[in-house]
């Protein structure tokens, strides 16, 4: 008896075994023949390798591409996912594969911070630029899929004249109307408006406008918007949850018989926003609360919803809160697991003294569900019937999960850029100081000249993209400055299973200011110099 040839199996058959292929074997398996080039073309068959080995794996890839794209943009996100774990998995001091930059031309004004939009693939950007005035632009990068070209549009711009920026957040949903929500100082009024980004009917050169959608008047800063949720917070007490279309309010805060003590600078640094529950994050005290019912305007003054637990981590300096993303076999109960999941805390710690000498450390920290309390009827004691509704599962204090240390090996500087960015894949992005301080004597007592011409230091964009002429552990391409900031890029313990920690990118000290990445994509993006923008695509 012969064997039949794999040529001659049935098509279900061949879309059957393609299951158990990886991604790579399925693309040697198209070149050869016509027939299999179209079988594996089919949207049944990426379906099953993204199942099988993106999902299942816990590779970054965008969610809301799982129901509209089509077999093309699939395989495309699958391909682009398994080369994404490659890299963060990679010991071999990985690096960007692209690295490209544009100039905003916003003549007087210099960019100060630029933030992804949702639900363009991470092809659009918010810029921010300040001046006299403040502008908010919105690009198009253009990025291709392959190849080098690359053409980056303005394609909107709001920039009322007398309007100072004072803070701005732009929307985690995707199909929400209001595109972002900026907080701005004209003449001492202080004022919140949802702006959102349509197209343009007048004959103008950008193709959308920035319309006003609600106008807030408020001293509360913008932290969070989900959706039509605004998450507001003053300076140190209170934190209010605004929805903008239907005027309904909540307003949480701190009793003022907690025995913790109120700090002056306080100030409310991240909000992070659950299906159950609100975390706080201020620059010394982390909170949770239960997500309140909102009522309508005008509040109760007695409707306010108090704290379930608070704890300090110390003066932080810059921090990430993010729920880990739980993948079946890392969790006995899924479905207790998805209401609630395991927060991620990454957060780089302020020093008492400044100018003293010491390890530059990143934490991070795990605030666990209590899992018995997860059980609705399960009592607390004998004669308790509390259910996890009553006081919410966050019942302990964050773990110290690990520490990533770098010794600058002089004092340590204050960052312009403290942000850390974080995912629920367990990545995370932030800029680390230099190793060594450059002295008075070789930079005087500014170190980038603002009177200067524009020509000043144009070696930073080849020192960015890297000198072929210097190298790094055999890696051309990757040059090493003590004397520079530090791009770094870790991978934390999460569904990638490991930690991981290389430089990703060096640039001059006095240039990073703020950046923005989208996980999933493997895009980041950061400011450089006065008005330009710079990419790097894993």
């Amino acid at each position: 008896m012969t064997g039949r040839a794999f040529s001659d199996l049935d098509d279900d058959v061949v879309i059957y075994i393609c299951s158990f292929m990886t991604v790579s074997s399925v693309l040697a398996l198209r070149k050869v023949s016509r027939r299999f080039l179209a079988i594996t073309r089919l949207l049944a068959v990426w379906r099953t390798l993204l199942r099988n080995h993106v999902i299942n794996e816990g590779y970054p890839f965008p969610s809301e591409a799982l129901e509209t794209a089509d077999v093309s943009k699939l395989e495309y996100l699958t391909r682009r996912a398994c080369h994404l774990a490659a890299f963060w998995l990679s010991t071999a001091h990985p690096s960007p594969s692209r690295v490209l930059r544009f100039d905003t031309h916003t003549k007087g004004t210099g960019v100060s911070e630029v933030r992804f939009l949702p639900g363009f693939d991470g092809q659009r950007i918010v810029v921010v630029s300040k001046g006299i005035w403040s502008v908010v632009s919105c690009w198009d990068l253009g990025l291709p899929v392959t190849g080098s070209a690359w053409n980056p549009t303005k394609v909107a711009e709001w920039s009322p004249r007398s309007v100072i920026l004072t803070a701005f957040c732009v929307n985690s949903d995707a199909d929400a109307e209001g595109l972002l929500a900026v907080a701005y100082d004209r003449g001492g009024a202080h004022s919140i408006e949802i702006l959102s980004l349509k197209s343009s009917t007048e004959k103008s050169t950008l193709s959308h406008t920035l319309e006003c959608l609600q106008k807030i008047e408020t001293n509360c800063k913008p932290m969070a918007l989900q959706g039509t949720t605004l998450i507001l917070c003053d300076g140190s007490k209170e934190t209010h949850i605004v929805d903008w279309k239907s005027a309904r309010s909540a307003v949480l805060q701190r009793p003022t018989s907690s025995n913790e003590p109120e700090f002056e600078h306080n100030k409310c640094l991240q909000v992070l926003l659950t299906e159950h529950h609100v975390f706080v994050v201020r620059a010394h005290l982390i909170e949770v609360y239960s997500r309140p019912v909102l009522q309508p305007l005008p509040p109760d003054p007695d409707a306010i919803t108090e704290l379930l637990i608070s704890f300090s981590l110390g003066w932080i300096d810059g921090v990430a809160i993010v729920p880990q993303l739980q993948l079946p076999a890392m969790s006995t109960s899924l479905q207790d697991t998805t209401r609630y999941p395991p927060i991620s805390i990454i957060l780089r710690s302020e020093l008492d003294d400044p100018w003293s000498s010491s390890t530059n450390t990143v934490d991070l920290y795990t605030l666990q569900p209590d899992t018995p309390l997860l059980s609705p009827g399960t009592p607390l004691s004998n004669d308790s019937t509390y259910h996890f509704s009553d006081i919410g599962p966050f019942y302990d204090p964050p773990v110290h999960i690990t520490s990533l240390s770098h010794s600058t090996g002089t004092t340590r500087r204050s960052l312009r850029c403290p942000t850390i960015l974080s995912g629920r894949y367990g990545t995370a992005i932030w800029i680390q100081p230099p190793q060594h301080n450059r002295s008075a004597r070789d930079t005087g007592l500014v170190a980038l000249d603002v009177h200067a011409s524009d020509a000043q230091g144009l070696d930073d964009a080849h020192r960015l993209a890297g000198d072929p002429h210097t190298s790094v552990d055999g890696d051309p391409g990757r040059s090493i400055d003590p004397f520079s900031e530090c791009l770094v890029g870790a991978l934390f313990p999460g569904p990638l299973r490991s930690l991981h920690k290389e430089p990703i990118r060096r640039g001059r000290a006095e240039y990073m200011a703020e950046r923005d990445g989208r996980e999933e994509y493997g895009l980041r993006g950061f400011v450089c110099r006065l008005r330009r923008i710079i990419w790097g695509r894993a």
